[in-house]
């Protein structure tokens, strides 16, 4: 859930994709701030202890450098980001093989609103 303080200070945000070195979507995910600097604090947590055990993390710390990532859409209204990230995995998900760990498509239940055709939504 975005925490009420950026919801006072921003009205949109971003969802992007973690790239892994041929350029497949690894991790999917959604920021109020740059997508840039979301990266960077991705990839400076890798080693933090508590987040070791993490698929994303254990990915992130096999690669040599940052990963490249996507942006796959922007200026989404902030109420409206927790919901289509859930999509956005649930979309690349049946693509490649995503390290996200937020919403397991294996725990059910979390995709009953189906978004018919998240392209047009991710304007792709």
């Amino acid at each position: 859930m975005i925490s009420d303080k950026y919801k006072k200070e921003r009205d949109t945000g971003s969802i992007y994709g973690l790239l892994d070195q041929d350029g497949r979507i690894k991790y999917i995910g959604i920021t109020t701030t740059s997508v840039k600097l979301r990266v960077f604090r991705h990839w400076n947590l890798r080693n933090k202890p508590d987040r070791k055990g993490s698929k994303k993390c254990r990915w992130l710390r096999t690669l040599k450098k940052s990963p490249m990532f996507v942006i796959l859409a922007e200026k989404v209204p902030i109420d409206q980001l927790p919901a289509l990230e859930k999509q956005a995995i649930k979309y690349y998900s049946k693509r490649f093989d995503l390290v996200n760990g937020t919403y397991n498509t294996k725990q059910g239940n979390l995709f009953e609103d189906p978004v018919e055709d998240f392209k047009g939504i991710l304007n792709l």
